[in-house]
């Protein structure tokens, strides 16, 4: 019988974790990874900035835009 015990990592080795998936990664998926990367940052940069609506989505693109 196996030992289901669920590890929680911390930021630090998520990243590590996800950083070498998206490395290792054929180009398609690679491609996914990152685009699922560029996603989660903009909606953090949401949460921070507190924007609720959809129209102030573009006020995200434009604070994403200058940290890349």
């Amino acid at each position: 019988m196996t030992d289901n015990k669920i590890v929680i990592l911390s930021k630090a080795e998520r990243v590590a974790q996800w950083n070498q998936w998206v490395e290792k990664a054929p180009q398609p998926i690679k491609a996914y990874f990152e685009m699922i990367e560029r996603d989660a940052q903009k909606w953090e940069i949401a949460e921070n900035q507190q924007i609720l609506s959809e129209s102030q989505i573009d006020e995200v693109k434009v604070i994403f835009e200058e940290d890349v």
